[in-house]
């Protein structure tokens, strides 16, 4: 019998995971990706010799053993026994005013050193702490039991096992930065407020936070460049067909059901097409408008509630030894970057990687800044009127950020090299994603946190699954939504051999 044929668009991790899944379960797997090489937002290169990590600060799910996300890093031989891990010892320090504030794993080290910079909030800072380690406790509990291991069933069965009397629940609620209103002093209101990038939810950070302490969110060797070749290797071994540099045009659609692509205007006919792209760019361009998905257009137009995340990335190299700086190092900023002043930066050193990001005694280190909407749409405007005042703005940023490491670190004086960046408008041209986004979109009430089904009303033989499709995105959510979506096509339409 003639294998039923799937057409993946995007070789990113949710493409490629959907595509070993498939393959496993006797479908007939091809991929189509616009760029010339496998990554999506998952993504690393090399200038000048330096290699570059786009995208990972840390990956969930790196213990090896564990339930959930771990495996399906090892299904895709994303993680294997010969990659090697590295813990870092911090989840990052951040200096204000000449306070530093670390997040260590030991979380009573943590509080301890909490306490000594603001006797005033002791009380709080131990109920924060008290948090973190009652969300520990519950994944902990949840890795052994085997419940549902994706980030909104976890977040459900923690919520269901912690009493509602706890403030936990109430920081579902709370952005970070509100709920670093409840500190008094102002180096750790910093901290908590610049912790991770973007506008995440606070009981998403202690999520992070405890999965970091419980030795499940490390660093594996060479980053996203080598995870995403190893799962490129695995699905060609498997018999997956992969075309590099081939732009999906246009979603080929007959009495409602989906039945191939255009690609570099050429028909290619399938059983069922599957979308890993951006949904907006899916539904506006590929699909020209014909279909609407409620959902997504209601994210859409509230995006000022439920907001997404960009970020402007410079990559330097320098001549010194990095390894006493804590990874990665908050730092306190006051210059204009996109369509408004920035108050943070988050400088990272990759020395803990010699052997991918050390070469010739220069190392390899990035800072990152975050992007909202108004900044994509600042600099887009820019960049199509004036490519001359955009390349300007850009140095600008650039010679602020050297200015600021080196008022930090006046050693660095005539040590730093820049190696590259990019900004909202880059992101957007590579991926298609919606005002340069590298996330999906964030929550900011238990109410609006948001799943979708991977199916559009009206049109068959279609599905759409990647880190859009669950709140609030990233690498994790783009490998379960995938996996899921899989599950869903062979749960429908049994093995593709069959």
């Amino acid at each position: 019998m003639e294998k039923k044929k799937v057409i993946i668009i995007g070789a990113g991790i949710s493409g490629l995971t959907l595509g070993i899944k498939l393959l496993q379960n006797g479908y007939d797997v091809s991929i189509y990706e616009k760029n010339d090489e496998v990554d999506g937002l998952c993504s690393g290169f090399f200038v000048d010799g330096f290699y570059v990590d786009a995208c990972l600060h840390w990956l969930t799910g790196t213990k090896m053993g564990s339930r959930g996300i771990n495996q399906i890093w090892i299904n895709n031989d994303m993680l294997n026994d010969d990659v090697n891990i590295i813990s870092l010892p911090t989840l990052g320090t951040f200096e204000y005013k000449g306070t530093s504030v670390t997040f260590y794993r030991d979380l009573d080290k943590t509080c301890e050193e909490w306490i000594k910079i603001s006797k005033e909030d002791e009380k709080e800072i131990k109920k924060f702490f008290s948090l973190i380690k009652l969300v520990d406790y519950s994944l902990d509990f949840i890795s052994k039991i085997g419940v549902e291991n994706n980030f909104l069933g976890t977040l459900k069965t923690i919520i269901k096992m912690i009493p509602k009397s706890t403030s936990i629940i109430r920081s579902l609620s709370s952005s970070r930065e509100k709920y670093a209103k409840k500190i008094k002093n102002e180096a750790i209101r910093f901290a908590l407020k610049n912790v991770q990038n973007g506008y995440n939810n606070m009981l998403f950070f202690l999520y992070e936070y405890a999965i970091f302490i419980n030795g499940n969110a490390d660093i594996p060797e060479g980053g996203a460049l080598y995870m995403m070749l190893r799962a490129k290797e695995r699905f060609l071994s498997l018999g997956g067909d992969l075309h590099l540099s081939s732009p999906v045009n246009q979603i080929l659609v007959n009495d409602n059901k989906a039945i191939g692509i255009n690609s570099n205007n050429i028909e290619i006919n399938s059983d069922y097409v599957i979308s890993t792209v951006d949904p907006f760019f899916t539904l506006d361009i590929l699909l020209n408008e014909k279909y609407k998905d409620k959902k997504y257009n209601k994210l859409k137009k509230h995006e000022h509630k439920n907001k997404i995340v960009s970020c402007f990335d410079v990559y330097f190299t320098i001549e010194e030894d990095l390894s006493n700086i804590d990874v990665p190092l908050g730092l306190e900023v006051d210059f204009k970057c996109g369509a408004k002043n920035v108050n943070s930066m988050l400088f990272r050193s990759y020395h803990f990687d010699p052997k991918y990001f050390i070469k010739d005694g220069k190392t390899v280190v990035s800072v990152i800044i975050d992007q909202d909407k108004d900044d994509f749409i600042y600099w887009s405007e820019l960049y199509n009127k004036a490519k001359e005042l955009y390349d300007r703005e850009v140095q600008e940023v650039i010679d602020n950020i050297k200015k600021t490491l080196i008022n930090r670190f006046p050693n660095f004086e005539g040590k730093i090299n820049l190696l590259t960046k990019f900004g909202p408008v880059e992101i957007k041209n590579r991926s298609n994603n919606i005002f340069g986004s590298i996330q999906s979109f964030s929550f900011s009430s238990k109410s609006s946190i948001f799943s979708h089904k991977f199916r559009i009303k009206g049109l068959d033989n279609f599905f759409i699954a990647s880190q859009w499709s669950k709140s609030i995105g990233g690498t994790p959510m783009a490998a379960y939504n995938a996996t899921s979506c899989a599950k869903e096509i062979i749960n429908s339409y049994g093995r593709g051999d069959e």
